[in-house]
């Protein structure tokens, strides 16, 4: 057993018994851009949503064809090509590199077994930060094929043109990896339920004890200010009463007296000063 090369996929591809119908040259010597050095790209067909209903837009009877797919969303996606798997070959399928590398994983390629005829369908998940843009004719699996030592006594058999996408598929999976989506609403919800009850309850309490403790510090700095400004008026009126009992009234008045009677006398005497 060993895996085939492009000439070897290529001449599988022309048999009237094509490898692949949707990817046979249209022109001689012209090489279809989906055919590698051993493998064969398939891409991306129908893009079908889960949850989606009947005649709603990414439903199994009115697919998408193109999509922005959101951080954790899903899809599931069927190719535009068909294989037909000879008995005595088989291939196996998995997404190109660079689609990893985006943090799309694809959940389901695998094994092609012999005689299996019909189109690839595969569940995509957004597992990166940023949106990834899906559209009809985006390459989506890389198949290798390789060739068994003797046909298979029992090849794979199904109708090539039954749809294995259905409403009760799509209804039983998640649009939303994990239901993440739904995760961070009730987390939301929960927190603001949280916030009500505590500007229900808890704000009141709290505003009336911040008034209370207020209240008790302005007391207190109103208190420290006065009982300074007592004891300042007390003491002021002390000295006054101190220097009420040291002065004599009736000696402040005879003072007064003498000093009125020596200025008359100085003024009579300027006076005869100058008649003479």
């Amino acid at each position: 057993m060993g895996f085939l090369t492009d000439s070897q996929i290529a001449a599988l591809i022309a048999q009237e018994a094509s490898l692949a119908p949707d990817c046979r040259e249209k022109s001689a010597g012209t090489r279809d851009p989906r055919l590698k050095a051993a493998s064969l790209d398939l891409t991306i067909g129908d893009i079908f949503i889960p949850g989606s209903c009947a005649g709603k837009l990414g439903a199994h009877d009115k697919p998408r064809k193109e999509i922005s797919l959101m951080q954790g969303a899903s899809a599931i996606v069927r190719t535009a090509e068909k294989v037909q798997v000879p008995d005595d070959h088989g291939g196996i399928a998995f997404p190109p590199a660079r689609l990893s590398l985006t943090g799309l994983l694809t959940t389901n390629p695998g094994l092609l077994d012999p005689g299996y005829e019909g189109t690839l369908h595969l569940t995509l998940i957004n597992m990166g930060k940023e949106p990834i843009s899906l559209k009809t004719g985006d390459r989506i699996v890389r198949i290798l094929f390789f060739k068994m030592e003797q046909k298979s006594t029992e090849p794979y058999r199904s109708d090539p043109n039954a749809s294995h996408i259905d409403e009760e598929l799509l209804m039983g999976l998640s649009y939303d990896f994990a239901n993440l989506q739904e995760r961070a609403r009730e987390v939301a919800k929960e927190e603001v339920h949280k916030a009500e009850i505590f500007s229900k309850w808890y704000a009141p309490v709290i505003g009336s004890v911040i008034a209370v403790i207020v209240t008790i510090l302005t007391a207190i700095i109103t208190n420290n200010q006065v009982d300074p400004l007592e004891s300042r008026i007390d003491r002021i009126e002390g000295r006054f009463g101190q220097m009420g009992g040291d002065l004599n009234l009736d000696s402040i008045e005879e003072r007064l007296r003498q000093l009125e009677e020596v200025g008359d006398t100085e003024q009579g005497n300027l006076k005869d000063a100058e008649a003479e």
